[in-house]
Order: structure tokens, then C-alpha cells, then sequence
């Protein structure tokens, strides 16, 4: 953000932004772990901290350790699949209207 908004709006943002994020339960985040990777997180991992490092707004971060090395375990938000979904189908259509509005308008994907 600092490269397009004054120093003044970016250090009260960050600062909101990063104690603000959301977090998922134990139960989303072993429910997800268990749909990407086929496993609980203690069958798949040595050690596995439910409490996340970090979170942002699409994911958080979790502490493990797998085959005996520390490794950090991202885990995307339950409902952000939904959500992402939604708006790539808004996006899509966003472009058949432009297409069909403005003839040189072309951008597919």
C-alpha cells in the first residue's frame, strides 16, 4: 500500500489490517487440511499447532513439523473457496457484458 497511498493512511491500515485478520477454528482448519491432503493434521504431520503464527485474510499460517523438519503449514480460510468462486463467475460475466458493449474489448482466461 505504501506505494500508492501517503504514509499518513498506510501506518494506521497496516496496523488494523494486521491485528484485524480472521482466524478459522481448530475444526475448519482440520476440515480443510482433511479435504487438500487426505489426512488429519496428526496423522499427516509429527506435530501440528492448532493456534496459527499468522493470519490474513485468505489464509493462516500454522506451525508443524513433518519428517522431523519445522515446517510452516498454510491453510486457506473454510469459506474462501466459496467466496472465490462467486467471484470468478462475477468477473466472468463482467467480461462477456464488456465483450459484447465494446467490439475491441478481448480478455479471456
Amino acid at each position: 500500500l505504501d506505494h500508492v497511498l501517503p504514509a499518513e493512511y498506510v501506518e494506521p491500515l497496516r496496523a488494523r489490517m494486521m491485528n484485524k485478520a480472521p482466524t478459522s477454528s481448530p475444526e475448519d482448519v482440520r476440515a480443510v487440511i482433511l479435504e487438500d491432503l487426505g489426512g488429519l493434521p496428526e496423522d499427516i504431520f509429527d506435530s501440528f499447532d492448532m493456534v496459527p503464527v499468522a493470519s490474513a485474510s485468505l489464509a493462516q499460517v500454522h506451525r508443524a513439523r513433518w519428517k522431523g523438519a519445522s515446517v510452516a503449514v498454510k491453510v486457506q480460510h473454510r469459506r474462501v473457496r466459496n467466496e472465490s468462486a462467486v467471484d470468478v463467475a462475477v468477473v466472468c460475466t463482467a467480461i462477456r457484458v464488456a465483450s459484447r458493449l465494446f467490439k475491441n474489448f478481448r480478455f479471456e482466461w
